[in-house]
């Protein structure tokens, strides 16, 4: 089940190729896309519904994505910044992330 109906995920180890135009494509399968925010070498994308998100991480997390084996899971708890009115993750994501790239090689 989701982490707290959350309809956000998380993807990492990204190959530095992909473009957001290619994750829109790969991961619209799974249901409406609200956000994507591509990084180097990983990316948020939230759909519409949690529902759709639990199916994207069932069906993409260990997948080879654009010759990388990603990681697929879901994004911890959102943080807003009212500066900039744009939703930022939390630092555990990005221990994960690091975690994954350093640690497990």
């Amino acid at each position: 089940m989701s982490r707290d109906r959350n309809p956000q995920i998380f993807i990492a180890k990204l190959s530095s190729n992909v473009r957001e135009r290619d994750l829109e494509d790969e991961f619209k399968q799974f249901g409406a896309i609200r956000n994507i925010e591509l990084k180097r070498g990983y990316a948020f994308i939230e759909y519409e519904h949690y529902r759709d998100a639990d199916d994207a991480i069932k069906e993409m997390d260990s997948r080879r994505f654009e010759g990388n084996r990603i990681v697929v899971q879901h994004s911890r708890k959102k943080i807003i910044d009212n500066k900039n009115n744009k939703i930022l993750n939390h630092f555990a994501c990005f221990f994960f992330f690091f975690f994954i790239l350093f640690y497990r090689r």
